[in-house]
């Protein structure tokens, strides 16, 4: 048998021990350690392997080649191709699946968001639409009026003082929709009668195929009027870039400061600029159809960068940090 001492220590020691046990599980425990991955959060890791498409926006497009060619250089394991098709096309593409982002020069319509309800945009910067004629035009000094371009493009007959400067030949985008044609359209026609820019059976409007096509076009006719994008223009030979006169006689002269001076207005919400028609400027949008793959959220990511700085200078473009410091 045991003593009656034996039994009061074994039972001392077991109380102590419950008492630890007790006190252990009820207080306050340091934070686990980086190592701790199970109760540590962390980023979701970035392929390092991945094909991702992008297509849409003219306007994009060069920015794009110009962005995935130097964002490839540092990672050789994703792959990424860029086409064209119009902003439109970009649209759809991504929301049907048929394209990792989609690219468009302009805000996605409610039409094609109430088809496509989980695109999400990213926009990575903004540009501005102009006019631009051959080299035998005589621009006039306050350019040409919206008045007049409007009651061009409508019967596809240069009139007033276009007519007079010389112009001949109207040119609109083949690829419909574009954004850079909506824009032009929805500054000429209002937005709900944008579609009056695009060619029918009842006007004798020129076509061309993207922003580079128009640019194309105007070399090569020098009495004809077009509308690009003004990163386009840049370093282009052959063509003349008229001001723009909206209904009250403001005329707009046509050049970088003043087309990132109305981004910085529209990005602001504004409704109208002093320094150029707010309906010719545009955001510059990356598209996905829902949450992006990580390999695509790293590129957009790197297209929002200051890394990406130059892509933007290269093509006449402006990045959402150059807008935000005008």
């Amino acid at each position: 048998m045991y003593s009656k001492k034996l039994v009061v220590v074994l039972l001392t020691i077991a109380i102590i021990g419950v008492c630890a046990l007790v006190l252990g599980c009820t207080s306050s425990s340091p934070s686990p350690t980086a190592t701790t991955t199970a109760t540590t959060p962390t980023s979701t890791p970035v392929q390092t392997t991945a094909s991702i498409t992008i297509g849409g926006s003219t306007t994009v497009q060069p920015l794009s080649t110009i962005l995935v060619d130097a964002y490839m250089k540092n990672n050789s394991g994703v792959k990424i191709t860029v086409t064209g098709g119009g902003s439109g096309a970009g649209e759809t593409g991504v929301g049907s699946g048929t394209l990792d982002i989609g690219s468009a020069s302009e805000i996605v319509p409610a039409s094609v968001m109430t088809q496509y309800p989980n695109i999400i945009t990213y926009t990575i910067g903004g540009s501005g639409v102009c006019v631009i004629v051959g080299t035998s035009v005589q621009v006039p000094a306050n350019g040409f009026s919206i008045k007049d371009l409007a009651a061009s493009y409508v019967t596809g007959q240069p009139v007033a003082n276009l007519s007079s400067a010389g112009v001949k030949d109207i040119y609109t985008r083949a690829d419909n929709p574009s954004g850079t044609a909506d824009a032009m359209g929805s500054y000429l026609f209002t937005s709900a009668n944008k579609s009056w820019i695009y060619a029918n059976a009842t006007n004798n409007l020129k076509t061309a195929q993207g922003n580079d096509g128009m640019v194309a076009a105007i070399q090569s006719d020098p009495n004809g009027l077009a509308f690009v994008d003004f990163g386009f223009t840049q370093n282009a030979n052959g063509i003349q870039i008229p001001a723009v006169q909206d209904l009250n006689g403001t005329v707009y002269t046509v050049n970088a400061a003043n087309i990132k001076g109305a981004l910085k207005d529209f990005f602001a919400k504004q409704t109208s600029s002093t320094h150029y028609p707010i309906k010719l400027v545009r955001p510059l949008n990356y598209l996905t159809n829902g949450q992006p793959s990580p390999a695509v959220l790293a590129y957009i990511n790197y297209a929002n960068s200051s890394s990406a700085e130059f892509a933007y200078q290269q093509c006449g473009y402006f990045s959402m940090s150059d807008i935000n410091n005008a």
